[in-house]
């Protein structure tokens, strides 16, 4: 029996080549990627659609408090920060007032906070901020009013809002400020 010592012995190919291992695993991440970002998109829409809801809520209570006092509520100070439990708003550099929450409290139940955060840069412009437009008048009555809020991201639907900015970019943050006048 002769015997060839070049003859190769066939056997059945039962690995992966690395090329093939290399390109599933380049597939895998490439899905990966997509996934991440579809997931962060989604994220930063329910939070705005959160924040708006949450403006529609006081804008109601707002008028509910109008109806019963003939005027929203009035305050030295202009500016102030809506919500209970809340510890600063639009950047840190407005405080939750005790007192407006406490009067909204029978027309708005908690008086719920906006407890995200809404980053531009290094500032968090999260929060709902009311101004008191007294006008002219110097009868103490508030007879219109402005709620401010911040949301991520470029041309955000602002809701019920009358005006709608874009933020300019601050490292990698966009922000849509919205801005609402009661008529």
């Amino acid at each position: 029996m002769k015997c060839n010592m070049y003859r190769r012995r066939t056997q059945p190919n039962n690995g992966f080549t690395l090329i093939e291992v290399l390109v599933v695993i380049a597939i895998i991440a490439l899905l990966f990627s997509i996934g991440v970002g579809s997931y962060r998109r989604v994220q930063v829409n329910a939070r705005n659609v959160k924040k708006v809801e949450l403006s529609r809520q006081y804008i109601n209570a707002l008028e509910f408090y109008y109806d019963e006092n003939n005027g929203y509520p009035n305050y030295t100070t202009p500016m102030k920060c809506l919500g209970a439990g809340i510890t600063s708003c639009q950047g840190g550099g407005l405080t939750p007032d005790a007192s407006l929450n406490t009067e909204l409290d029978e027309y708005i139940s908690g008086p719920p906070a906006d407890q995200g955060k809404v980053m531009w840069g290094e500032i968090d412009m999260a929060g709902i901020t009311y101004v008191c437009d007294d006008g002219d008048d110097s009868d103490g009555v508030c007879e219109e009013y402005l709620l401010l809020w911040y949301l991520e991201g470029i041309n955000q639907e602002c809701g019920q809002a009358t005006v709608q900015l874009n933020f300019p970019s601050f490292g990698t943050s966009v922000l849509t400020q919205c801005q609402y006048y009661s008529q």
